[in-house]
Formats: structure tokens, C-alpha cells, sequence
């Protein structure tokens, strides 16, 4: 299945969410039903260039979600009503603008909250919708992503753009393997030269993935590379990390990836399948429970720790009395992006015709190191 067109799925299913959630506060929605309905339409009409095929595929991944939006969105009505009695609520389209933002963004829809013509209150919601079944009480949902070194710059350092970062001095740079002398300099100056050997490793990995985009046909054995990669790095992963976080300064950052930190406006709602199609959604509107937990997390007495785990690194939060308040992980591998034709295929970026297993020029320049960030954002409700 195309990324391209599940990615399109998600984005009309956080529409048809709003459309779902306005047609459920009825009156108490300052637009009409009709009014996401359109926005809605008009995104999935001003999808160009899809094949009748994956038209076909569009409409069967968004019929597939519809039970998650309708139980995300009447769950999110029915708790704004609850706890935001007599009042009225706008419901803005926002995950286009949040992707401007970078990584730490996890907003996909805002409600302004209205007492008669005046704002009162905004909740800033990240919506999760999975089709993947998970068990009652639990799931897993992929947080963020990058490569090995936006990564760790990320961590280290401010986000001032996407792929950019800023140190405590307010030099700016960005992860691109062409500017590694800087990366390199940059993290010696900020967290010791002592740092410089599990940067160097990282390094060699990530140039041993990049020899992947010059292979004219896909290795046979690429599962095993990709996996030889991501156990290799495990090592100088949790190295780092752990230097890195010898003040503690890592914790903050880390829920700023996750999306987790300590805000008034930030809410969260996640829908998956449980069983058959049954649902279950965590709605943190009004969950007491889940913003006490976020509290202890960014409470500067809790505390983060790195582990191997799996093919990756293991978190783990742990709250002043020592009880672990969130663990999560973050796999370690390569992101082919794409690199090999998957059939015999007319490739519109190269103007020329692929075949199966053989190298796309421009698609192959993109495969690169990859992680990403797991979170059962069930923990924490």
C-alpha cells in the first residue's frame, strides 16, 4: 500500500473528525455541519494525480477509519460539552499549519472556546487515528521520525525549522551530512570532546547506509542490512544519549518530540481498533489522571534513562518516588524510501520506465538512517 495515499486517508479523516465532532455539538458548534463536510470534500477532490486505482485505494483506507472518527469525535463533542458548559466552540482545521512548526508540533485541530463573541479557552488537539488493533487499555502510536542525525540534533539542541537547530550560543545549523563538520564541532563544544567517538560511529553507520542509494537493483539481503545497521548503532545511541543527559537536559526535549509536554491548551486524543470493529479512544479532555501524569513527567525532580532495546533504545521515565511513569522505545533502521522500483513501473519523478527491484534515480537519494518513536499512549490515561 502507497504511504502517499494512507497519508492522504489520515489528513480527510482529521476533516471528516471535525465534521463528526460539529455535527454532534449541533448548535453549539459556531459552524454548521455543512461547513467541514466541504472542507472534507473539497481536500479529497484537490487530490491530483491518482490513478483510478488508487482513487479506489483512497476511498477504501478513509472507509476503513470511519468508525475511529465517528467514536474520536462524538467522544471529543461529548467532553467539550461536559466540561465546557453554555458555551459555544470553533472548530479550526490546524495540521497544516502545525506542520510549520516541526517535530515538537502536535497540533491537527483547535477548538476556540466561546463565551458568546468572546474567546475563552483553546484546546490544541493532536488526533491519533490507528486501524491497527491494539489490546484494551493500550496503544501504540508512532510519534515522531527522523534520521540518525536529525535525531540526535533534535535532542541536543533547539528546533528553530525542520532539519535546523540552534545552540546555546545561537549558532544555527542543520543535519544535513554536508554540514557533519559543523554537527561534529557543535556537539564537542556543547556536551565535551569525550562525545566525539560515538558521533564518529554514528557517522560511519549512517555513510555505510548511504552506499544503499548507489546498488542498481535492491540487495537481496536487504532486511538483514537493514537490521545490522540499526543493532549496530544501538551502542552509540544509548552512549550519547546518556553523556548528553548528564544534567538531565535531555527529558525536556524528549517530551517535546513526544508531544507530551507540561501545557494548559494541549489535549490528546487517540481511536484504534480493539477487536473486530470495536473501538476505544483516549480523550484527555478533562482526564484527570492523564494531566497528573504529565505533570510528573516534566516534574523536574523525574528522571530519564537510556537502555538496548530490541533493535533500538529503551526511555524510561521515572517519577521522584521512583516508579516509572512512561517507558517507550525508538527502533534503529534505514528508510528505503522508496529506493527500488516495488513492480514493474512507469516512474513519474524520472520520466522513464522501472523495473521490478531496479534503482530509481531520485527516490534513491532519499533513503537514509531512520528512527522512530513509539509511545502506548495508553500509560498514561
Amino acid at each position: 500500500m502507497s504511504k502517499r495515499i494512507i497519508k492522504y486517508a489520515e489528513n480527510a479523516c482529521e476533516y471528516k473528525t471535525m465534521e463528526i465532532i460539529s455535527s454532534q455539538l449541533g448548535s453549539l458548534s459556531r459552524y454548521p455541519k455543512e461547513h467541514y463536510t466541504a472542507i472534507f470534500e473539497n481536500y479529497v477532490s484537490s487530490i491530483e494525480g491518482l490513478s483510478l486505482k488508487d482513487q479506489k485505494k483512497l476511498q477504501s483506507e478513509i472507509s476503513e477509519r470511519l468508525p475511529l472518527c465517528q467514536s474520536a469525535g462524538t467522544s471529543v463533542a461529548k467532553s467539550l460539552i461536559s466540561n465546557y458548559s453554555n458555551l459555544t466552540f470553533h472548530i479550526v482545521p490546524f495540521n497544516k499549519e502545525g506542520l510549520k512548526e516541526g517535530v515538537g508540533q502536535k497540533s491537527d485541530i483547535n477548538i476556540d472556546i466561546y463565551d458568546n463573541d468572546r474567546l475563552v479557552d483553546t484546546r490544541e488537539i493532536s488526533l491519533k487515528i490507528y486501524i491497527g488493533k491494539n489490546k484494551k487499555g493500550s496503544m501504540n502510536m508512532q510519534v515522531a521520525s527522523g534520521t540518525f542525525f536529525s535525531t540526535l540534533c533534535g535532542l541536543g539542541f533547539d528546533v528553530v525549522g525542520r532539519g535546523s537547530f540552534v545552540d546555546s550560543h545561537g549558532n544555527t545549523f542543520a543535519s544535513k551530512k554536508s554540514q557533519m563538520p559543523i554537527i561534529l564541532e557543535m556537539f564537542e563544544q556543547t556536551y565535551g570532546p569525550t562525545i566525539r567517538p560515538h558521533l564518529n560511529e554514528i557517522l560511519t553507520l549512517t555513510n555505510r547506509a548511504h552506499t544503499l542509494r548507489d546498488e542498481p537493483t535492491k540487495p537481496n539481503n536487504i532486511d538483514s542490512i537493514r537490521k545490522g545497521i540499526g543493532t549496530d548503532a544501538i551502542s552509540p545511541f544509548v552512549n550519547l544519549l546518556t553523556q548528553m543527559n548528564v544534567n538531565g537536559t535531555l527529558k525536556s526535549k524528549l517530551l517535546e518530540r513526544l508531544g507530551l509536554v507540561n501545557s494548559e491548551k494541549k489535549e490528546v486524543v487517540a481511536a484504534c481498533f480493539v477487536s473486530g470493529k470495536t473501538t476505544q479512544v483516549f480523550n484527555s479532555i478533562g482526564n484527570k489522571i492523564f494531566h497528573q501524569n504529565i505533570t510528573l513527567l516534566n516534574d523536574p525532580e523525574s528522571t530519564l534513562s537510556f537502555v538496548a532495546s530490541g533493535q533500538g533504545v529503551g526511555f524510561s521515565f521515572k517519577c521522584p518516588n521512583g516508579n516509572d511513569v512512561l517507558t517507550t522505545k525508538m527502533p534503529l533502521t534505514i528508510n528505503i524510501n522508496g529506493a527500488w522500483a516495488n513492480e514493474d513501473r512507469w516512474d513519474k519523478l524520472d520520466k522513464c520506465f522501472y523495473k521490478k527491484g531496479q534503482r530509481r534515480v531520485t527516490k534513491s537519494k532519499q533513503l537514509d538512517t531512520s528512527t522512530n518513536f513509539y509511545l502506548d499512549i495508553g500509560q498514561i490515561f
